[in-house]
């Protein structure tokens, strides 16, 4: 397996610098990723708390209406930054204030890719608030419940993506084969013919949606390897701390989760307080709290 990974590894750097595979919106776009990039080095130079916050504001106000994707990249870097860097004595409201971003964000998660929905959800599994402090009963219970219909809803998306015919090993084609007489590449426009030109375009055309679509379920299938486990261990993890709500929990599975097995040993798991057997998680797991 990591030999053919190795392989499509190779196979897409080269058919990104051959122009045939699509990159991703923000790198397809100079200004919209140098915006990106911008701002991480503005987060990462943050030097306290408050500069971490003036940041999210102007996030908030430059994209969230006006471009999701950068958006939410910026909004991502900048909960990363506050999950992982300490800034003074304020780690138990770093995490909270990262959490709140991150779910604020998600609010787009329909209009971003959706490992970036899922790389956002990474901050979504504190028992705090916004301001640091822990969290228990009813407050407990009502972000439990917006955080799990976060995850289901990423989780629902990837099921939907998944196609179970995708073959990877029908590879798309580094360059589409030229009419005869022209080189491997060549542009359309050197076509004389029009026939030939317009076969040759549709061909090129439609490797590149067979690229688009090869690199989605790649993704989708590197996600459901490794995401799915995070998200299954999340959910069984908060719905095993009080307050007790098999009701509830039921109803959201029913809602996002087709598969009745998954959500059965997701009930069952929650019910006898005790992992499945697949989840390397101890017992005792209880959802993120601060330090």
């Amino acid at each position: 397996m990591r030999s053919i990974e190795s392989a499509i590894s190779v196979l897409v750097a080269v058919a990104f610098t051959a122009g045939m595979l699509p990159i991703p919106v923000v790198a397809q776009d100079d200004r919209r990723a140098d915006t990106c990039r911008d701002m991480a080095n503005r987060i990462k130079e943050a030097k306290d708390l408050s500069a971490m916050e003036a940041l999210s504001q102007e996030i908030e106000q430059r994209w969230r209406s006006s471009d999701a994707e950068v958006y939410a990249r910026c909004m991502s870097t900048l909960a990363g930054e506050l999950r992982s860097r300490k800034l003074g004595d304020t780690m138990n409201k770093q995490r909270g204030l990262a959490q709140y971003y991150a779910m604020r964000t998600l609010d787009k998660a329909d209009q971003i890719p959706l490992d970036l929905e899922c790389e956002l959800l990474r901050g979504v599994q504190q028992r705090l608030d916004a301001g640091g402090n822990e969290l228990d009963g009813q407050p407990w219970a009502q972000l439990r419940r917006e955080q799990a219909t976060l995850w289901l809803h990423a989780w629902r998306r990837l099921q939907r993506v998944i196609d179970p015919n995708w073959d990877p090993d029908d590879l798309p084609m580094i360059n589409v084969p030229a009419p005869d007489g022209f080189p491997a590449g060549v542009a359309p426009e050197a076509v004389e013919d029009p026939q030939a030109r317009a076969r040759y375009k549709a061909a090129i055309v439609a490797n590149r949606e067979k690229a688009a679509k090869y690199d989605e379920q790649y993704r989708a299938r590197q996600l459901q390897q490794h995401w799915l486990k995070t998200a299954e261990q999340f959910i069984i993890s908060s719905y095993m701390v009080s307050p007790g709500a098999t009701s509830e929990l039921q109803s959201l599975l029913e809602q996002y989760i087709t598969d009745t097995r998954v959500r059965e040993r997701i009930l069952r798991a929650v019910s006898t307080k005790k992992m499945p057997e697949h989840l390397t998680v101890s017992l005792t797991t209880k959802p993120s709290q601060g330090e």
